[in-house]
């Protein structure tokens, strides 16, 4: 019995590390079925798909994807902000690339241990992804260092891993905004660029494109085939040590496949494995193909699509470009002189429930105090229909100061800042009524100045532009 409660933690800690895709070299624990995937020989079947769901047609998104974020840490615990660019990450190259899927934050939820400073990549990665984890949204892990053990008992730092059993993914804060991005691509169905690029002519991708391929229980172009199974990304050798800090290829020993040819691979594949993770930056069409159909086949897919059919002009359940803005940490910065338009959308939580979306803004007294005698705050409602607004006001200590509301679309709240002392003010921006969750509703916030100074640069008007106050 002894001897056995000792193998069982082994045993579990093997089970449960074989499913890892990571920022490192684990090509042989990948997915072990690519063969079932229609593409698979026939990349023709994805060029179908993006016909079917009209993917040319224009960028509208297709899906409005909750995170759960599981933030684990010792005194290096994850902040509010740091969850906040997290989010932005992937909002950023998944739209930069035209994938048609959105990211919001559903919950967070924090664990400050001491064992935790050091998050072990074999040890707590595995085990928490299965202690925590909420159905109907991405689970991700976020860490503040994620260690692998090392040589001479030194732990090697890594930026991330998704564990395909738990359907999770780990990553740190520190790391470049790609390294999240590349593991939600592995989540929606994406393998590496190089994958299998140290095996045979039965695994390995030709650079050759022309290469076919006849067996068994295959039969196609090689590149349809072999490696991760997309024609469009050209076939490469692990880039870690062959690209340089600019992006560019190295190839010091003239590599070449197993049939000879050199590689001329894409540097900027966000699944590739390159020197400057900052390189990584396109998908490609064949790639976009596979996450939006694997995002189709998902189990909760239905909760996450949005419906652009309705009413409101297509306004329906999309976080605005502010978003996460869900704490004073995570506030939105209102700059003297800024007009932003917010909108409240609609979060799910892992029960596809909807919950309340409120905004966090932040602006400081101080430049304020300096140069302005005027100065207001103002918020009125938006273009679509209304539900109401709550507006709490809180000094710097997070202590309120004072509440506002507007109950039709007629009313707008002017709030005289001029007496304000010097430091930092909060403003939280609710829905008044739980029928946001049902009819969009936005509004526009602006931090007015009156008598403008000549000596100062003219004012800004904010038109959705991103700002984050360190």
């Amino acid at each position: 019995m002894i001897i056995l409660q000792k193998i069982l933690p082994i045993l579990l800690l093997i089970f449960l590390n074989i499913s890892l895709f990571a920022q490192t070299d684990f090509s042989k624990y990948q997915h072990k079925h690519i063969f079932c995937k229609p593409w698979i020989g026939n990349n023709a079947f994805l060029e179908r798909y993006l016909s079917e769901i009209h993917y040319d047609n224009d960028s509208t998104p297709m899906y409005a994807v909750p995170v759960q974020i599981w933030a684990y840490g010792g005194e290096n615990l994850p902040t509010d902000l740091e969850i906040k660019r997290l989010i932005i990450s992937l909002n950023t190259l998944f739209t930069a690339n035209n994938t048609k899927i959105v990211f919001y934050l559903s919950g967070v939820e924090k664990f400050q241990k001491k064992r935790f400073q050091k998050f072990g990549y074999f040890s707590n990665a595995p085990i928490q992804s299965h202690l925590h984890y909420k159905r109907g949204v991405v689970n991700i892990m976020l860490a503040g260092w994620l260690a692998k053990p090392g040589k001479k008992n030194r732990n090697l730092a890594f930026t991330g891993c998704y564990n395909h059993f738990s359907n999770t993914i780990a990553t740190i804060p520190s790391g470049s905004p790609s390294v999240a991005v590349h593991e939600m691509g592995h989540y929606l169905g994406l393998h590496h660029t190089h994958r299998y690029y140290h095996r045979g002519k039965h695994r390995q991708e030709s650079v050759d494109t022309t290469v076919f391929r006849r067996g068994l229980f295959a039969r196609g172009r090689n590149v349809e085939i072999n490696g991760d199974g997309l024609a469009d990304t050209y076939a490469q050798p692990y880039l870690r040590r062959a690209t340089d800090s600019h992006c560019n290829y190295i190839d010091k020993e003239g590599v070449s496949d197993r049939w000879g040819n050199h590689y001329a691979p894409q540097t900027n594949n966000i699944m590739s494995y390159t020197h400057n993770k900052e390189c990584r930056t396109v998908f490609t069409r064949m790639q976009k193909s596979v996450m939006l159909y694997t995002l189709e086949n998902k189990r909760h897919s239905d909760r996450w699509r949005i419906d652009f059919t309705g009413d409101n002009n297509g306004f329906v359940s999309l976080p605005d470009g502010y978003e996460p803005d869900f704490s004073p940490r995570a506030a939105t910065a209102l700059p003297l002189g800024s007009r932003q338009h917010h909108s409240f959308h609609t979060p799910l939580d892992g029960k596809g429930l909807p919950m309340t979306d409120e905004d966090w803004f932040e602006f400081s007294g101080d430049y304020v105090i300096k140069h302005f005698q005027h100065r207001k705050l103002v918020i009125e409602p938006g273009l679509m229909e209304f539900s109401g607004i709550r507006a709490v006001l809180y000094g710097k200590d997070l202590q309120p100061i004072d509440t506002f509301i507007i109950n039709t679309k007629n009313e707008t709240i002017e709030l005289d800042i001029s007496d304000f002392k010097e430091g930092k003010y909060y403003i939280k921006v609710e829905p008044l009524s739980d029928n946001c969750t049902k009819i969009p509703s936005d509004y526009f916030i602006s931090l007015l100045a009156v008598d403008l100074p000549k000596n100062l640069p003219p004012v800004i008007e904010y038109k959705g532009e991103l700002e984050v106050l360190d």
